[in-house]
């Protein structure tokens, strides 16, 4: 597939690298989510999650840190967030674990599938921006 450009192309993609059981555990973990994210909704985490937010946010932005990045904290904010992660939320806490447990045991179960998937998706994405580039009449 040299070019992304339906949504059966997708599909099929999905079909090619992920076996039943990689649809079930995803399923599954889907579930999961979804009661947890009603969890964290039902006591009254979102509002306790806003403030640590907003605090945190304000605490990180003085003088030292200009802007936080898509590739992370920049210069000061880390120590500046640092200060302010033990005022975090225990709902709010005990999410990002459950998560990062949860992706810790995918990835011990789906190691070298994940590899493969991340191989094709990129080669995929390569061959992408390369019949794009073709396409736009800049060659």
């Amino acid at each position: 597939m040299s070019n992304v450009d339906s949504l059966q192309q997708v599909e099929d993609f999905i079909r090619e690298h992920l076996s039943d059981d990689m649809i079930a555990d995803g399923k599954s973990a889907f579930k999961a989510i979804k009661k947890a994210a009603a969890r964290f909704c039902d006591s009254g985490c979102v509002d306790q999650t806003a403030a640590f937010a907003k605090n945190l946010f304000s605490h990180m932005h003085a003088d030292t840190c200009p802007a936080v990045t898509p590739l992370g904290f920049c210069d000061g904010c880390d120590d500046l967030a640092a200060e302010k992660m033990g005022e975090m939320p225990c709902c709010l806490r005990d999410v990002i674990e459950g998560a990062a447990k949860g992706m810790k045991k995918i990835k011990k179960k789906y190691q070298a599938q994940i590899k493969a998937i991340e191989k094709a998706a990129s080669t995929l994405s390569a061959e992408s921006r390369a019949q794009n580039y073709c396409n736009s009449g800049t060659i």
